[in-house]
């Protein structure tokens, strides 16, 4: 994944983490996007989005 990329995952990452969502209408919208399966875990396509999330936690 390019620096660039990650950048601006980590910004709207941000961006959705300051939304005030609660968590079971966070999960709905990333299985609904395909981004998690429906135990929350990362598909296999989303599977690089795991450097963005340790990184903005």
């Amino acid at each position: 994944m390019e620096n660039e990329q990650k950048e601006l995952l980590t910004k709207l990452a941000n961006k959705l983490k300051s939304q005030k969502r609660t968590k079971k209408e966070a999960l709905k919208t990333l299985q609904s996007a395909k981004i998690l399966d429906k135990k929350g875990n990362l598909t296999n396509h989303y599977k690089n989005l795991r450097k963005v999330l340790i990184k903005s936690d």
